[in-house]
């Protein structure tokens, strides 16, 4: 654990900003700790040059962005947007360590606070993220389809469609 994950301040969940700067090592760290067994050197080269852009999607004006911090310290971020009554989320990562805290569903509470009861909320999730396939669906997810994408150059990924309606949620 970290000197900060262990500090006594508290954790803020708000709507915020992050650089770029900020998000690339954070996501990177998350990243390498989620897929241990498949990540290279290549992907991560990818994630800090094009894809920490993408996600968070500093470009898409209505997008909702929120950070989980202490002090300066980013420990999460959920990012998403509201298209006709869907609600897309695409970047969701809580710090390693933090993992099993109850500081996702916070992250996942602050992000979904204002959306309208007859929302649904939708993510697609590595299948091979056991482990966030589990956390999603003790917050009221649902799988409701598959899907595959080229996230990195050169490789295919097996996506899991989850949704909820943001009134099923357990937030």
């Amino acid at each position: 654990m970290s000197k900060h994950a262990t500090s006594d301040a508290p954790i803020n969940v708000a709507r915020d900003r992050i650089s770029l700067s900020e998000a690339r090592p954070f996501l990177k760290r998350c990243f390498v700790a989620a897929y241990p067994a498949f990540v290279t050197s290549e992907m991560l080269a990818h994630l800090e040059q094009v894809q920490a852009a993408d996600i968070l999607a500093n470009d898409v004006e209505d997008r909702i962005l929120v950070t989980a911090r202490r002090n300066t310290q980013l420990f999460g971020m959920g990012v998403g947007v509201l298209r006709h009554a869907t609600f897309y989320v695409w970047g969701f990562y809580v710090a390693p360590e933090l993992q099993r805290t109850g500081l996702g569903r916070r992250i996942m509470a602050v992000l979904c606070a204002d959306l309208p009861d007859d929302t649904v909320v939708e993510l697609h999730v590595y299948t091979e993220s056991h482990d966030a396939l589990a956390f999603y669906a003790t917050l009221g997810f649902r799988k409701t389809g598959d899907t595959r994408a080229e996230l990195f150059p050169g490789q295919i990924c097996n996506l899991s469609i989850l949704s909820a309606k943001r009134t099923a949620l357990r937030l």
